[in-house]
């Protein structure tokens, strides 16, 4: 049920933010979705919820290497900065609303998009 939630928030949230060109659902299970949101062709977001693992993982990729992301293991939020996605920054929950959003202003702001 709430991978189906999930689901119909990104796709709302897609048309609402315009930034995206397409989405596919790479995984869904009873706990478990992974979808795929376009931005260009070598730059995506890739959203994975699972349940069982009380895992969350937003995660902006160009050219197959992570430039930004925000991640929940167990209830503990960590962020990997744009400048440094390499770095775990330890942070408090943000949803996938706002993420999404500031993705749109992070590609715009370094001319992805």
């Amino acid at each position: 049920m709430i991978p189906m939630k999930i689901k119909d928030e990104i796709v709302k949230l897609f048309k609402e933010i315009g930034c995206f060109s397409g989405y596919r659902v790479l995984n869904e299970t009873d706990n478990t979705i992974k979808i795929k949101l376009s931005i260009s062709k070598n730059c995506f977001v890739q959203v994975y919820v699972s349940l069982k693992k009380n895992l969350k993982n937003y995660v902006v990729v160009l050219d197959n290497q992570r430039i930004f992301g925000q991640d929940c293991y167990g209830g503990r939020w960590h962020k990997h900065p744009w400048e440094d996605p390499s770095k775990h920054i330890m942070g408090k929950e943000i949803s996938l609303r706002d993420f999404l959003y500031e993705v749109n202003d992070g590609i715009r702001a370094k001319g992805i998009l």
